[in-house]
């Protein structure tokens, strides 16, 4: 968000200093008669630069209207994505032989809405099974959401690992 709220910043000084500019143009012209050859002159120049400060203010306004459009739309995709994430660590904690073990799930949202998310699973098991386990349960929660996803498996086998029992 700091981000766009930055980047509106620098559009609006922008914008200012565009409409300064044509505001300064226009009362140079019209206030020096060396530069001017007739009234009918000087309107048509008055006109003219009325009618590009009005047409630049209506292009930055469509332009930050669309801007905050596609601010809206990532920031409820990651919204989005964010309770998807939930609904994977939730059903970690629900299945009987996931509990206690270090193992997390991270959804990356794409920009692009038809892009697949990707959903990056982490963390250490004792077993293969155990970490195929987590991988299906992983893709139960984003299928039954709906949602195109990709899993990036960093799950460690760790034959080692010592399960604590509570």
């Amino acid at each position: 968000m700091t981000t766009t709220a930055g980047w509106l910043r620098q559009l609006g000084a922008v914008a200012a200093l565009v409409v300064a500019g044509a505001w300064e143009v226009w009362a140079q012209s019209a206030d020096n008669p060396a530069t001017t050859t007739s009234p009918a002159t000087d309107a048509a120049k008055g006109g003219v630069a009325t009618v590009m400060v009005v047409g630049l203010v209506l292009v930055l306004l469509v332009g930050i209207g669309i801007l905050v459009k596609m601010v809206d739309a990532r920031r409820r995709r990651e919204d989005e994505m964010a309770g998807l994430q939930g609904r994977i660590s939730d059903a970690f904690l629900t299945d009987g032989l996931l509990v206690g073990l270090p193992v997390t799930a991270t959804v990356h949202t794409p920009f692009l809405r038809s892009a697949p998310a990707t959903v990056s699973l982490t963390g250490t098991v004792p077993s293969v099974e155990l970490r195929d386990v987590a991988r299906r349960v992983a893709e139960r929660e984003m299928q039954s959401r709906g949602v195109q996803f990709e899993i990036e498996d960093r799950v460690m086998v760790d034959p080692r690992m010592f399960r604590q029992v509570a």
